[in-house]
């Protein structure tokens, strides 16, 4: 369990309160924490006591960390997470790869050259 609210990922996770700090993940907490456990969206579920669903990412907290982290003391479940924009540009690159790979496999060597350049243009706007 962890107790201690001077912990670095504590203080990393009260810091996602402030909109400043949201620009990757983001605090999920009642109906919208059901929703984002449903798209995929969730990295890890805070709870305190029991854990009411299974969730390899689960960390049991102290009521006092989850006060610090939700900024309410009635709050027995958080979940953080990507924003379902992320996540969607992620399929979106992913999906770019697996169209590009089909064109290469079907293509001659001709095409072959102009489509490897299209997969490293794609590779460095994926790193970015």
């Amino acid at each position: 369990m962890l107790t201690s609210l001077s912990n670095k990922r504590v203080k990393e996770w009260a810091k996602l309160r402030q909109k400043k700090y949201r620009s990757e993940e983001v605090l999920y907490q009642g109906k919208a924490l059901d929703a984002a456990l449903k798209e995929g969206l969730i990295d890890t579920v805070l709870y305190t006591g029991v854990l009411p669903l299974p969730f390899d990412g689960a960390e049991e907290v102290s009521p006092e960390v989850m006060e610090k982290v939700s900024g309410h003391s009635d709050i027995q479940m958080l979940g953080i997470g990507h924003k379902l924009a992320e996540k969607e540009a992620e399929l979106k690159r992913v999906s770019d790869f697996e169209k590009l790979a089909k064109k290469l496999v079907e293509s001659n060597q001709e095409e072959k050259n102009g489509i490897l350049q299209s997969f490293i243009s794609l590779f460095r706007k994926s790193r970015k």
